[in-house]
């Protein structure tokens, strides 16, 4: 999947985390949280958005290879683990957003080494990044957005 379908989905948790709070303030603070986790995975592609925007700062992550142990159930862990160490509802959108960046790119062929360091990969459907599946994937999350804040008014 792409970079903007990976960040909407981590905002569209960062939202509904946070949705019923009476403040604008923290509702944006979680989205932007949850759209940073959702693109911290692809930190070991040089192309990515993030890991351009951040320079340097992302040269430890291209040390491994692309689709490798950032996209694994193990990193999915660390980031959930240390949710929930920190109790933060920002560090909780953060690491939902990579969880499902993970999600996301099981949707494609590629798909990801969900039990790493196994080489197998887990597919949960046969979509390819920027086509016509994933313009449905981007659709439902705008969708979400949609219903999230109609219900708020």
């Amino acid at each position: 999947m792409r970079g903007g379908t990976h960040a909407l989905a981590g905002a569209l948790i960062g939202a509904a985390l946070t949705i019923d709070t009476a403040s604008v303030v923290p509702i944006a603070a979680a989205i932007a949280a949850g759209a940073l986790g959702a693109l911290a995975p692809d930190l070991d592609h040089p192309q990515a958005a993030l890991s351009r925007r951040i320079g340097i700062l992302a040269l430890p992550f291209r040390l491994v290879k692309h689709r490798g142990i950032l996209h694994s159930g193990v990193a999915a862990a660390i980031a959930i683990g240390a949710a929930a160490l920190v109790v933060s509802v920002y560090a909780t959108a953060a690491a939902l957003g990579y969880a499902s960046h993970l999600v996301l790119d099981g949707m494609t062929v590629q798909g990801i080494p969900l039990f790493w360091p196994s080489g197998r990969r887990f597919r949960l459907l046969p979509l390819t990044t920027g086509g016509i599946g994933e313009l449905i994937v981007l659709l439902g999350l705008l969708g979400g957005f949609v219903a999230l804040f109609s219900a708020r008014l």
